[in-house]
């Protein structure tokens, strides 16, 4: 059900075909596929589950308009492009881009939508399509918050039957009414689980310090959701913390790994989490002691 244990796989399988003078009498090891986008286009996103590939991205139309779009990988071939949602108003950037999900034909996507004229406040907004339905309902609320602040930086997961996990990182706190040394509060991290219809519930907070704009991921074990994400310390250390749901409660933050990255500000990049039953693979960059790394656990 993730995109990077199945691109892991493919890397795996990729080599071993490469390594083979067989195979390559036999066939070619890449198929190239036209794209399905337009100029303008940017911020792609893929999702695999059991035998769907589906995209998604941004489209571009003049100065102001920007519009999401979908197609699903069929027979090699991409389908006709499909509309989402479209607005004037929508946060774009290269690192915190909108994403697309399915759960049993069910479908999942987001879209960040200013929430004032500050640069750093904006919603995340949900886009659903239940299975069969031919209308996508727009512009729902994740959050429960109304702050104009930053919220963003989502992973969502196919979950249980015919619903969505979804994490993100919240700023409700970051616009004052809690002091920190004299500064705002913290950016937190927050999950919720979604229905295919849109219903939010179970919303929780699972860490109320983080990095403000690193990447995060989850993944769904046997045993339930985990979630890993960029940490931050007192000192500002911005290692890699994990929580798990077990038996309907979330465990305290501990560390993946313990690099030791000090670093006085976010580095945006965050981890990519894979798991197989109960067993949970995590790659991670760091850059403690000024050796830039890429680590697996």
């Amino acid at each position: 059900m993730c995109t990077f244990k199945n691109y892991l796989i493919a890397a795996f399988l990729i080599v071993l075909t490469s390594c083979s003078s067989k195979s390559k009498k036999e066939g070619k090891i890449v198929h190239y596929v036209t794209s399905p986008t337009d100029d303008g286009s940017s911020l792609p996103y893929l999702f695999s589950a059991n035998d769907t590939l589906i995209m998604s991205w941004v489209q571009n139309e003049g100065d102001s308009l920007t519009k999401l779009k979908y197609t699903e990988l069929l027979e090699e071939d991409w389908m006709q492009p499909k509309h989402i949602a479209e607005g004037s108003d929508w946060f774009v950037n290269w690192a915190d881009f909108p994403a697309i999900t399915t759960n049993n034909g069910h479908i999942l996507s987001h879209v960040l939508k200013k929430s004032s004229q500050e640069t750093f406040s904006y919603d995340i907004k949900l886009n659903v399509l239940p299975k069969g339905g031919s209308q996508w309902k727009n512009d729902l609320p994740l959050h429960s918050d109304s702050t104009k602040t930053e919220h963003g930086f989502v992973t969502a997961l196919a979950y249980k039957n015919d619903s969505f996990f979804v994490t993100w990182l919240d700023g409700r706190n970051t616009g004052g009414g809690h002091d920190d040394g004299g500064h705002h509060g913290a950016m937190s991290i927050r999950a919720a689980e979604v229905s295919s219809t849109g219903i939010v519930s179970h919303e929780i907070m699972l860490d109320d310090k983080t990095c403000d704009c690193c990447q995060t991921t989850a993944a769904i074990t046997d045993n339930g959701p985990v979630v890993i994400y960029r940490d931050r310390s007192e000192a500002e250390i911005r290692d890699l913390s994990i929580v798990r749901r077990v038996e309907g409660n979330w465990t305290a933050p501990v560390a993946v790994f313990k690099d030791n990255w000090k670093i006085n500000g976010c580095p945006v990049n965050g981890p990519k989490a894979a798991a197989l039953a109960n067993n949970l693979a995590v790659a991670w960059f760091t850059a403690a002691d000024g050796m830039p790394k890429v680590k697996m656990v």
